[in-house]
């Protein structure tokens, strides 16, 4: 996305897609993951406690995924400490 593509395809070996893979996560996982997260915080900001708890998925490996978001800033967070999604 660096270079002004939407939704660029993972090559995995550029740094963003090798970071990806330093998270201990397949593909599939990291984008169910990041889907979930996206769709919740797009619809209202969350603390981190409500965003996990809210996850269906591994509590660990949401954390992984929003400590990755918030790297790349893909979320945001506000003076309340509420995640909210980037805006793009």
């Amino acid at each position: 996305s660096y270079f002004g593509e939407n939704d660029p395809e993972r090559c995995g070996l550029c740094d963003v897609c090798t970071r990806r893979n330093e998270l201990d996560l397949s593909k599939y996982e990291f984008d169910l993951i990041n889907e979930e997260l996206k769709t919740a915080l797009q619809k209202q900001a969350m603390n981190l406690d409500q965003l996990v708890n809210q996850s269906k998925f591994n509590k660990e490996k949401v954390i992984r995924v929003i400590r990755w978001l918030l790297d790349n800033e893909k979320i945001s967070k506000d003076e309340q400490e509420l995640l909210m999604w980037a805006k793009s």
